[in-house]
């Protein structure tokens, strides 16, 4: 059995996403877009919606994947991956030390930021319409949520 593809509205608001942060972040991160392994050992893959992985880690790229932990990953909600990116996803990811997870959900237009502190990820923030999205730990980030989520408004397909 195939998996179907991700919806129009996730793969729209992923590069909306991505557009940005390549602007803005390019210089100090290597930005990826699903489908890519992360690779965190030899039972753990994951393939995250986002990842960023700082220069200063280039050697954790390699042809296979990511191999090693990248400062940032997002998800971006879907109805089949709610309980897994939400629950599932956030354990992995903090037990292997992954600085911030973003998980954006489209349905309710809103974008939660956790951040890693000993070893658990505390909600930072949910940003909702016209707020700023920034981040303490990639300096590099900042856009309004209203950014990918207008590109939606401007297309009749949706």
């Amino acid at each position: 059995m195939i998996t179907p593809a991700p919806s129009l509205k996730h793969q729209v608001i992923l590069t909306q996403i991505l557009t940005v942060l390549m602007n803005s972040c390019q210089p100090d991160y290597v930005i990826f877009a699903s489908p890519i392994d992360l690779i965190l050992s030899n039972t753990e893959v994951r393939q995250p919606d986002l990842v960023m992985v700082p220069r200063s880690k280039m050697d954790i790229i390699t042809s296979r994947g990511i191999e090693g932990t990248p400062s940032l990953v997002g998800e971006i909600l879907s109805p089949h991956s709610i309980k897994r990116d939400r629950f599932n996803k956030l354990k992995v990811y903090a037990q292997y030390h992954i600085l911030e997870y973003w998980i954006i959900d489209p349905a309710n237009e809103v974008f939660e930021q956790y951040v890693l502190a000993e070893n658990e990820y505390q909600l930072f923030y949910v940003y909702g319409r016209g707020d700023t999205v920034q981040s303490e730990q990639l300096k590099c980030v900042s856009f309004t949520i209203d950014q990918p989520m207008n590109y939606l408004i401007k297309s009749s397909c949706f």
